[in-house]
């Protein structure tokens, strides 16, 4: 139930799986060699620290597949800590225990411990698609996050808020129509290339995370659902819906924790 559209053109898909493969050999190659130094069989296990301290010993070591990932609050990780698996994180660890954050954490895991993708998260509070177009469209990325291979659009729930409602109210729209034209304008900032940026357009998902409270009304409350999936059939881009997976689960128990 998660995975809703695929991306049409492959092209950004191949593009990313290639500088993870180049990544990885490379990676490989030294890990190959301290095997067969050691005396150490394909299956002997390495310890972790060993596989970094491999990795970052290898001269010009091709670069990791980068990933950017935007939202607002719920991106961000606002209450996050507070429920009963991390009480003692802390408060200040919110953007650890956010989806991004322990995204960054299953990856090594995924790739046995090789240190192949570089995630950043610019998730703020408060905005929502229309701030990640602006952010965009004036390229306001922070130095030390570089131009993303895959972009993610994690602002669907803060387009559902009160405050877009509010803002559709005053443009005299519905909020279907304003999260729809919003939406539209994102995804065509994205795909389409930045004159003198000299990177192709990232490779474009987007994520359905609203599970509702704020509509009381079926229709009203699948808004962000029905746009980004006619949005991403339309543009051909991969979408992915959060709340499709556990909605059954959290309106069988809506109780805070």
């Amino acid at each position: 139930r998660g995975v809703k559209t695929l991306p049409l053109d492959w092209t950004p898909v191949q593009r990313s799986l290639t500088i993870l493969h180049k990544r990885w050999t490379a990676i490989q190659k030294e890990v190959d060699s301290f095997r067969k130094k050691n005396n150490l069989s394909p299956t002997d296990p390495i310890d972790p620290k060993t596989i970094e301290k491999l990795q970052n010993s290898i001269p010009n070591a091709p670069r990791k597949l980068n990933i950017l990932i935007m939202g607002g609050s719920v991106t961000m990780g606002v209450v996050c800590h507070l429920n009963p698996v991390t009480t003692q994180t802390g408060k200040y660890s919110r953007r650890a225990c956010a989806w991004p954050g322990r995204l960054n954490t299953f990856f090594p895991y995924l790739f046995g411990y090789y240190d192949l993708v570089n995630i950043d998260s610019l998730a703020l509070g408060g905005t929502n698609t229309e701030s990640g177009r602006t952010i965009w469209d004036y390229s306001i990325l922070p130095d030390e996050i570089p131009y993303p291979d895959i972009l993610i659009n994690g602002y669907a729930t803060n387009d559902m808020h009160y405050n877009s409602v509010q803002d559709a109210i005053k443009r005299n729209v519905t909020l279907e129509q304003s999260v729809f034209e919003l939406s539209q304008s994102f995804i065509r900032q994205v795909l389409t290339p930045k004159k003198g940026c000299g990177h192709p357009p990232p490779l474009l998902l987007y994520l359905d995370d609203y599970l509702g409270n704020e509509q009381n009304e079926i229709r009203e409350t699948m808004i962000s659902s029905r746009v980004i999936h006619e949005l991403s059939g339309y543009y051909g881009i991969g979408s992915i819906s959060y709340a499709d997976v556990v909605r059954d689960i959290v309106y069988g128990d809506t109780r805070e924790w």
